[in-house]
């Protein structure tokens, strides 16, 4: 494990490929000992093909499931079997769709997957097999990758979302059309997948409208995947190349998150997304003003980390077993806390260089505002600062005593949610 507490591992794939091969060994001793993998080894072993992507393991363990008559699937297999098949909400939630991604995909897999999709829920349904909350999520997911909004729309429990804008007055009075018991109830995953889907196919509007209505109509909080995915699906939106919404747009979410009744406490990850959209449309000073609000999480995760080393510290030098798992656990968290210090000042610093390049601002800005946000924000800027000015650029040597590399934040850490009623599975969304 390295100073950024990042453990020194092989990749994901190579990681998987070893698992699945020990996978292998195990259950082939088992079956020779006479021991006969039943629905629940094989709705794991389906679970496991999921979370590794590995798509032919799946169709194979399926195989063997029809292929015995004592065996039935009951619905966490299916909905395993489909996910691993289909992806959930975290698979490929950075493609947007568009009409030249329709077109690329006339040929691929995404309407062969919404088939594949109905066809499961249908053979669920002639094999007496209730389908839950999941099994709805993975077909909306499939619908809203092969672009049909119009089949998401008509899966959205008991409600016209063509209409949800007439009736903004009667927002949530109407009585829920499923009972709280009930398998198929929606979950806090069910308005993530409605956030993601909508955004996805570019309708921001509808989606807030629709994870509203379900959230006040059911009584289902809104959970942070949700936020995390209206806020990044926004300000995707508001962006070149092809801007379809207001540059103002990302705002006025953050407004709405903030305010009673959701009252969200934002993340680093939610800060990034407004922070980036106020530098783009020259709003220093409340750009400014939010990176001051995001310090005060930086303060936080210190003040961890300091309790964190006094607790190891405390730890050392005794021998027994119990000591030695507390250090071991600690070492874990001192691990998690040191890789989140450095996003986060990875975040802030490309923040103030953002700040510094003052793209689109004018020579004034250069020569009064660059100077005072370089000395405000130092810190965060490592040795060295470079920005324009009208005869060139400067170069400022910040002393700072060690040199640090940011890492790259394109890959978020995701909060992660619950797949739905009835999953033994969860989508960590990273």
């Amino acid at each position: 494990m390295d100073e950024y507490g990042r453990g020194q591992v092989h990749k994901v794939n190579y990681s998987f490929k070893e698992f699945r091969s020990r996978l292998g060994i195990v259950t082939q001793a088992m079956q020779r000992h006479g021991y006969r993998l039943g629905i629940i080894e094989y709705c794991h072993l389906l679970d496991c093909a999921r979370a590794g992507g590995d798509v032919s393991m799946a169709d194979d363990l399926w195989r063997q499931i029809v292929a015995r008559e004592d065996l039935t699937p009951d619905t966490w297999t299916y909905n395993c079997y489909v996910a691993a098949k289909v992806g959930t909400i975290a698979t490929q939630r950075g493609v947007r769709m568009s009409q030249w991604m329709m077109q690329s995909r006339r040929t691929v897999t995404a309407k062969h997957m919404r088939l594949f999709a109905s066809q499961m829920y249908a053979r669920m349904i002639r094999g007496a097999v209730h389908p839950n909350s999941m099994t709805f999520d993975l077909l909306i997911i499939a619908m809203s990758r092969a672009g049909d909004m119009g089949g998401v729309k008509e899966l959205v429990w008991g409600m016209n979302v063509n209409g949800l804008a007439e009736s903004d007055n009667n927002l949530g009075s109407e009585p829920p059309t499923v009972s709280p018991d009930s398998d198929i109830y929606p979950t806090q995953h069910t308005l993530a997948t409605f956030s993601m889907c909508f955004g996805s196919n570019n309708d921001i509007e509808t989606a807030i409208r629709v994870v509203d209505h379900v959230s006040r109509r059911y009584k289902v909080p809104i959970s942070l995947p949700a936020w995390i995915n209206l806020l990044n699906w926004t300000y995707t939106l508001t962006r070149p190349p092809a801007r379809a919404m207001p540059a103002q747009s990302v705002l006025e979410i953050w407004e709405i998150m903030r305010a009673p009744p959701y009252n969200v406490n934002p993340t680093i990850e939610m800060y990034d997304y407004l922070v980036r959209s106020l530098i783009s449309r020259q709003y220093v000073s409340p750009a400014e003003d939010k990176m001051r609000e995001a310090v005060g999480m930086y303060a936080d995760i210190l003040q961890r980390s300091v309790d964190l080393d006094r607790r190891y510290g405390t730890a050392v030098g005794e021998t027994s077993f119990d000591t030695a798992v507390r250090q071991t656990e600690v070492l874990k968290e001192i691990a998690v806390v040191k890789r989140e210090l450095h996003r986060f000042r990875s975040m802030m610093r490309r923040w103030v260089e953002l700040l510094i390049l003052g793209k689109g601002m004018n020579a004034e800005y250069t020569r009064r505002k660059v100077p005072e946000i370089v000395a405000a924000w130092a810190h965060f800027l490592g040795g060295r600062a470079v920005y324009a000015a009208d005869s060139g650029y400067i170069v400022l040597d910040l002393g700072q005593d060690k040199e640090w590399v940011p890492l790259p934040i394109r890959r978020r850490k995701r909060p992660w949610t619950p797949l739905g009623t009835g999953a033994k599975e969860v989508d960590y969304l990273d």
